[in-house]
């Protein structure tokens, strides 16, 4: 996260000798110890020197200055952009604790080095300039000792930002934090807390500045680690999703013949990835391979391998296969009038005819999405069109999506010759052999899915809010927790996903649950929140067999059912567990839950209180697909 500047190379041996012995164990990993370190390095420092190593490239006696990944270079005036046309993203404090403060608790406990504060309003206040959430919430009520840092003109106004908690590059210089200090608009402690931060965050995670590579060196070195290569193809493997598969159509089995259909099987205009822009709607689907989302989400990738890419080489292996394509997603449908006669006549490249001789046809279509503009549908009309013409000519219409979020399917998932459908998401460099692997059966599909795909846009909650007061009124009551308490059939429901083999699930046991409990988590405040907060109260076990003659991994779902008092969704995910099993292994699994997971945040109280009552405990293969129960009692 943090590197020293080439233009401070020079100066590293000399600073060297000025810093604390201590400092030679860094990185610390114990914040304890980079704080103990910190404070001895900044004690000697003058009020000016701690206001400088809060600018950006800002130097102190002993210290280098760093930058920061995320951190942008901003103009050094009093304001920046309009607050009033900042969107504010507003909602209860039960909804901010209890889904999306949810997984900062992990992250903050796992040793978080730094944030970065939203550019938007958070319950009308400026994220960069929020005392709220950034020193109540975060480095209070969580516990967090890392440093925030802004996104690019995030502080609007940069004295509030500095007063309520922004650490680092507010924007100002030297000179207009010493006039602050001078006048009493900024105390010295506030500035004194932000160097102390700084520094110590440097010391727990940074190695020594003296052992860093010559930047002029490394900065355009290309590095090719083949682990690394097989590592991402592997992941992005294991993470697409198998939603349909009749008749086994998959793997691919002794194929003599594909035909290929779709922008989104090869690498087509400009690439690797998409433009990097911030600002611009660019369109539902994107007219190339998809390998990541769009803005900040764009992968800067050296390269891409897309599915015609991997077919190619798979085709020209010594078992290999024959097939042809058609780049383009609204192509002539059927065979246009022949030209010329006898030996002469010809007949135009059509959808129909590619697919009416082809044994299995692939069609790839995709739904890109992408930072500072919102999607305006979930569905693609012309690439439902490409299908279900498809479909029409070949019994074996294989879908192949890759999706920046929830893209609908109803439009043709229940046609007939439509036999397999993977939502392959965006996989990265090496998507094109992930897709294929799962295709030929080289890797056995386990993804799950992380949305629910609904039948309609109207099945789910929420409108999309242009600006500027957007009230998160659905509450906790979002995906699948929104389609359980509306009573919504989704067409495939959170946590779902197909495997080459089945599974057997043994029955779920509770094996061990607390004599008492206290009702509220009263620990001191460690990193993550009070310290009981994560202590093991509850522990269940289950087995599962691979009933199938393939080896492959399922991933168990844990959810929990609160009592009624709780006023909670219906089922929660409060665990998971993957496991690979050759055919005819079991293996057992094990759930443990910890006094977050039975909890709830009780406004009244501003502390996470367990509701005492009956609690349900679901294994499921999915959010819908409840396999067995345990109720017990707290």
């Amino acid at each position: 996260m943090f590197s020293r500047t080439a233009s401070a190379y020079s100066a590293i041996v000399a600073a060297l000798f000025l810093l604390p012995t201590t400092l030679a164990q860094q990185p610390y990993h114990d914040w304890d110890a980079a704080y103990k370190a910190a404070e001895e390095l900044v004690s000697s420092w003058t009020t000016q020197e701690l206001a400088n190593i809060t600018v950006r490239n800002g130097v102190a006696p002993g210290y280098l200055p760093f930058t920061v990944t995320d951190g942008k270079s901003m103009p050094h005036s009093i304001t920046s952009g309009s607050a009033e046309n900042r969107t504010s993203s507003n909602m209860d404090d039960r909804t901010l604790h209890e889904l999306y403060l949810w997984p900062w608790y992990d992250a903050v406990k796992e040793g978080m080095g730094s944030v970065m504060c939203v550019m938007n309003r958070v319950n009308g206040t400026i994220g960069c300039e929020n005392e709220h959430i950034q020193n109540t919430v975060l480095k209070g009520e969580l516990g967090f000792k890392g440093l925030i840092v802004p996104d690019a003109t995030a502080p609007v106004n940069r004295t509030r930002g500095l007063i309520n908690g922004l650490d680092w590059n507010s924007g100002y210089d030297l000179g207009n934090i010493t006039a602050l200090l001078q006048n009493g608009t900024i105390s010295e402690e506030i500035i004194r807390e932000h160097a102390l931060r700084i520094v110590a965050t440097q010391l727990n995670l940074n190695i020594r500045q003296d052992e860093y590579p010559n930047i002029e060196e490394v900065e355009s070195k290309i590095i090719r680690k083949p682990s690394s290569r097989e590592l991402i193809r592997k992941a992005a493997s294991e993470s697409i999703v198998l939603l349909k598969n009749k008749r086994n159509t998959l793997p691919f089995k002794n194929v003599t013949q594909i035909a290929v259909f779709g922008l989104n099987a090869a690498n087509l205009g400009f690439g690797p990835q998409p433009l990097l822009n911030f600002g611009d709607y660019l369109g539902e689907t994107y007219a190339s391979h998809l390998g990541s989302g769009g803005g900040s989400g764009t992968a800067p990738v050296g390269f891409l391998v897309s599915p015609l890419d991997a077919l190619t080489q798979r085709a020209s292996s010594v078992n290999g296969f024959d097939f042809r394509y058609i780049l383009s997603d609204n192509h002539t449908v059927t065979p246009p009038p022949a030209t010329g006669a006898g030996f002469f006549a010809v007949t135009g490249v059509s959808v129909q005819g590619y697919a009416e001789q082809s044994e299995q046809c692939l069609v790839f279509i995709n739904a890109f999405a992408k930072e500072g503009a919102d999607r305006r549908s979930l569905r693609d009309p012309v690439g439902d069109k490409l299908v279900n013409d498809l479909a029409t000519y070949c019994n074996n219409t294989i879908v192949v999506m890759n999706n920046a979020g929830v893209r609908l399917v109803d439009a043709w998932i229940e046609h007939p010759n439509v036999t397999a459908v993977l939502n392959a998401g965006t996989l990265g460099q090496e998507s094109g052999h992930s897709i294929m692997d799962v295709l030929f059966g080289d890797v056995n599909p386990s993804g799950k899915l992380v949305y629910t795909i609904a039948k309609n846009e109207s099945d789910y909650n929420g409108e999309i809010c242009p600006c500027c007061e957007c009230d998160y009124t659905e509450g906790l009551y979002i995906d699948y927790r929104h389609f359980d308490q509306a009573g919504i059939e989704p067409r495939y429901e959170f946590g779902y996903g197909l495997s080459y083999t089945t599974f057997e699930y043994g029955n779920l046991t509770l094996t061990a649950s607390p004599l008492n409990v206290s009702t509220y988590a009263n620990g001191p405040t460690v990193e993550g929140g009070p310290a009981d907060l994560y202590d093991e109260l509850l522990s269940f076990k289950a087995s599962i067999t691979n009933t199938g003659d393939v080896a492959g991994a399922e991933v168990a779902q844990l959810y929990l059912g609160y009592p009624e008092a709780a006023n909670s969704p219906v089922k929660q995910l409060r665990g998971f567990s993957k496991v690979f099993l050759q055919p005819g292994e079991t293996k057992d699994i094990e759930f443990t839950l910890q006094r977050r997971d039975v909890s709830m945040w009780d406004i009244v109280a501003q502390k996470w209180k367990i509701e005492k009552g009956t609690f349900t405990a679901m294994l499921g293969k999915s959010s819908r697909h409840i396999v067995g129960e345990v109720v017990f009692q707290l």
